[in-house]
């Protein structure tokens, strides 16, 4: 089955947003072989299995797939310096994992935020009326209130 172009998915698409946040959203060709078919770095199912994984988190997914890529990056190109070329693997596997990081942060962010008041705790309520302040019965033992 053939990945749907980016172009051509609803505004509203988590394949999408997540294409977006890696970024993955253009077809390239194969260096290597020319006549092979333009691609995505990463194909639909594997997007659709990060986005699975992490409950439907777009931000998660992306990050999951960043993560991926560093690995990638340090694992294909290590550290090659030639005359005219140079790779540095292990400084794009880096940089993908701080990606990878500042994307978890912001959707905590963003869960902690449609839970409450983005601290973390839930806001129960507050009255502005004054809580009248009973000496005797705190030194007896009552409550405040």
């Amino acid at each position: 089955m053939a990945d749907q172009l980016y172009k051509d998915l609803p505004a509203d698409s988590a394949l999408g947003d997540v294409r977006a946040l890696i970024p993955d959203i253009e077809q390239l060709g194969d260096p290597l072989d020319p006549t092979a078919e333009d691609s995505y770095i990463f194909d639909d199912d594997t997007l659709n299995r990060y986005l699975r994984i992490n409950s439907g988190s777009v931000k998660r997914a992306a990050a999951d797939a960043c993560e991926a890529l560093g690995t990638s990056e340090m694992l294909i190109l290590k550290k090659l310096i030639t005359e005219d070329l140079s790779t540095d693997g292990a400084t794009l596997a880096r940089e993908y994992g701080a990606k990878a990081q500042r994307l978890r942060a912001r959707a905590t962010q963003e869960e902690d935020d449609e839970a409450g008041d983005g601290t973390g705790f839930f806001r129960i309520g507050y009255s502005r009326r004054p809580v009248p302040f009973d000496a005797e019965r705190i030194a007896r033992g009552g409550f405040f209130f």
